[in-house]
């Protein structure tokens, strides 16, 4: 076989070639790499972050309410679970809730992570206890700041709450008219309760105490807010005592509330005021 070279033909370089036909490929799998680069850190990365946090915001609600579980130990004369009924208001920034089933008149010892504090209170038979912690961003429009109330109904019942304990951030809004309390004054012998809605009402005060986290409590008789000059429409005069609480603890929280009836005796609300303790470092 003749295998001399044929003058005048030229034969293709084999690397040349092949680089010719692999060079879409390669062009094609960088774009494919980088598509898959920018899927990776643009979405996969992203969604498996936010499932973290929430795996991790889950974990701690969990832990959260095991510890509201040891501050209201259940025995036979309570039920309490997380999920005994709705939440009072059915909102996206509820941070906190729970509530107890009660059957019979008892001192029950209630706390809020949130708050950084617990304290006692008795609770008359056939109630149910809600606590509520709520907590919107800061913003002109109303919802705006935070809210936490301890309320009671009967049991069977879906409304009529009455709240027993409760308090708010000096920012909170919700309506137009703003009485939420966030705590108390005392200016040459007389005494003031402060507004969320930036008013400033003296009140008469029937008790001042020492709390032994450094602060006082002020017991008074509260003031005629809504309908002072119609006697059918005006609020029952109630008496009400609030304890500062040390600000440090937990920014926008300054005091909590209570609201005293007249069949409460000196002893009871000396309990109350002792019972209230810091659960915040």
């Amino acid at each position: 076989m003749n295998t001399d070279k044929i003058e005048g033909l030229e034969y293709p370089n084999p690397i040349i070639s092949y680089t010719k036909k692999a060079f879409p490929f390669v062009v094609g799998g960088v774009f494919v790499l980088i598509l898959m680069t920018i899927y990776f850190f643009k979405v996969l990365t992203p969604r498996y972050e936010k499932n973290l946090e929430a795996a991790v915001h889950d974990k701690q609600t969990v832990i959260d309410n095991l510890k509201l579980k040891e501050l209201s130990s259940t025995n036979n004369t309570r039920e309490c679970t997380t999920n005994c009924v709705d939440q009072i208001y059915n909102w996206e920034n509820v941070q906190e809730f729970y509530s107890i089933k009660l059957k019979e008149k008892e001192w029950i010892k209630f706390g809020s992570n949130k708050v950084g504090i617990e304290f006692e209170y008795p609770i008359e038979s056939n109630k149910l206890v809600l606590f509520e912690f709520n907590e919107w961003p800061k913003q002109e429009s109303d919802p705006s700041g935070i809210e936490y109330s301890w309320s009671t109904r009967e049991l069977g019942t879906e409304y009529g709450n009455d709240n027993f304990a409760w308090g708010s951030s000096s920012d909170l809004k919700i309506g137009r008219m703003s009485v939420d309390i966030y705590k108390w004054v005392e200016k040459d012998g007389n005494y003031f309760i402060q507004s969320a809605g930036g008013n400033q009402y003296e009140v008469e005060k029937l008790l001042v105490k020492d709390t032994p986290f450094g602060t006082q409590a002020l017991f008074y008789k509260s003031p005629c807010f809504f309908f002072c000059n119609n006697s059918s429409m005006r609020s029952p005069d109630q008496n009400i005592l609030i304890i500062n609480l040390p600000y440090h603890k937990r920014p926008g929280i300054e005091s909590i509330l209570f609201g005293i009836p007249d069949n409460f005796s000196n002893e009871d609300l000396e309990r109350i005021i002792s019972s209230v303790k810091l659960t915040v470092d």
